[in-house]
């Protein structure tokens, strides 16, 4: 009996070895944004449930779908709307941005999201459904859930758009329906636009 047991522990042992091999074990907790600055502030966190550290080495954003509050000049969808695209944006990490996510411990992916409009465009915001893509140090990449947030093209853009918005029932209801059909956890911003639209459409 007693060597039956010394047997199982010894399994279990070896076992949960295994479980720790392979070094770092990076999740997504959660996404951080601030929408009323441009280029737009984000941080990504992280939980290490591994035996060891890793580093952020890049952060990319992925545009799934969007449309651009009217008045911009992008490129229009099918139904005249603007759209955007993943190589409108760029990220920008800085120095100094903390990197490490150290074994059984915390760490953040974090910079800014620019988008790169002429020098000499009109001020413009778009809709965005997006996801951002963490590379680690490791080999390892962390993909985000799609978020629906506003991206403006200048600091304060966000908040004076919505309140700026001035289209009739008609050009409000194709909107609303486009910003509405995108797909991810939307922000307070945009249901703040959604909010505003479903005004101007009634």
């Amino acid at each position: 009996m007693s060597k039956l047991l010394f047997v199982g522990a010894l399994i279990l042992l070896v076992s949960g070895c295994r479980d720790e091999a392979g070094g770092a074990k990076v999740s997504f907790v959660e996404t951080r944004l601030d929408e009323s600055q441009s280029p737009l502030p984000f941080v990504i966190a992280l939980a290490n449930s591994g035996i060891a550290a890793t580093d952020v080495e890049g952060v990319g954003i992925e545009v799934v779908e969007s449309v651009v509050l009217p008045g911009a000049d992008n490129t229009a969808g099918g139904d005249g709307l603007g759209v955007v695209k993943t190589g409108d944006f760029r990220i920008e990490m800085r120095e100094g941005h903390p990197t490490a996510i150290p074994a059984r411990g915390d760490g953040v992916a974090c910079g800014f999201v620019r988008w790169d409009r002429l020098q000499d465009s009109a001020a413009a915001a778009a809709a965005v459904s997006a996801r951002f893509r963490v590379t680690l140090a490791d080999g390892a990449t962390i993909v985000t859930p799609s978020r629906v947030l506003l991206l403006a093209s200048d600091a304060g853009g966000v908040g004076a758009m919505i309140d700026g918005l001035s289209l009739d029932r008609d050009e409000a209801a194709k909107l609303l329906a486009r910003v509405e059909a995108l797909p991810g956890e939307r922000t307070d911003n945009v249901d703040r636009l959604l909010k505003r639209l479903r005004v101007l459409a009634k």
